[in-house]
């Protein structure tokens, strides 16, 4: 009698084990299939955008949705996009992946600009209809969020000196503000981020800051894209730019940047 009693338990606990499994496989190949249609969702979004203007619509002209006039019009809708910026003094971001340069901006002139290398960006950008792409790129875009590695206000505390000789010390006293590796990302409107790291990372730390970085930027997304998934929300795909700066540089322009920054993209 304990015997059959022991094996119905073994059988029930296969069972269980079983089933759960074929839950848990279901489930990641639903969520799987999920993911696989945001970047479609993406696109429908950026369709009933665009349909829902009748007036950009009946402005445009469709000789410009020519496939062999993408530089012209990219060109274009980044110029138009300078332009609106020109009686704007406030500080403004330019990011032209043509030219591989990123820089700085008040009034219409560039006031800070370097060179970039490794850039990735995502297809979904670079197959946009032409038309698609001049609504979203002729005017700036908007920082909805900063994310950063990097210090915004750098502040070094000094206490006043007790005698003139400590105070003949400080004057030769270096700067012992720790630079952290800089990574950042500006998180714009139309769920376009823009992922700026530093060109190299020499130190252990630097790479240990840059995965923890990165980590955490697509376990948000995961867990993000997981939650609409169980509340049946459709998903959202945030298509990313990514580009390495010199480490400096990058921080000059991050420290720089205001709250309302815009950013004029050139793709």
């Amino acid at each position: 009698m304990n015997i059959k009693f022991i094996i119905t338990q073994y059988y029930k606990r296969i069972n269980f084990c079983k089933g759960f499994f074929y839950s848990i496989s279901l489930f990641l190949i639903l969520f799987l299939f999920y993911i696989g249609l945001s970047p479609l969702a993406t696109i429908n979004e950026i369709s009933k955008l665009v349909n829902s203007d009748t007036i950009f619509i009946q402005n445009f002209d469709s000789i410009y949705s020519a496939p062999e006039l993408k530089q012209l019009v990219s060109e274009k809708a980044f110029k138009e996009a300078k332009a609106s910026l020109l009686s704007d003094d406030s500080i403004h971001l330019i990011v032209d992946l043509h030219d591989s340069i990123i820089g700085l901006s008040i009034n219409g002139v560039v006031i800070h600009k370097t060179k970039f290398h490794d850039l990735n960006s995502d297809p979904l950008l670079n197959r946009l209809p032409n038309m698609y792409y001049v609504k979203l790129f002729s005017n700036p875009l908007s920082i909805e969020k900063q994310i950063a590695t990097i210090v915004k206000e750098p502040i070094v505390v000094r206490h006043a000196p007790k005698d003139t000789v400590e105070a003949a010390l400080n004057v030769y006293k270096p700067d012992t503000l720790v630079q952290n590796p800089a990574f950042l990302i500006l998180k714009l409107n139309y769920h376009i981020n823009l992922f700026i790291s530093q060109d190299q990372n020499p130190a252990f730390n630097d790479k240990w800051v840059q995965f923890i970085f990165k980590s955490t930027y697509y376990a948000r997304t995961v867990l993000r894209n997981a939650r609409n998934f169980i509340f049946f929300k459709k998903p959202i795909y945030e298509p990313v730019i990514f580009i390495k700066v010199p480490a400096n540089d990058l921080r000059s322009i991050y420290r720089a940047l205001p709250e309302n920054a815009k950013v004029m993209l050139f793709i």
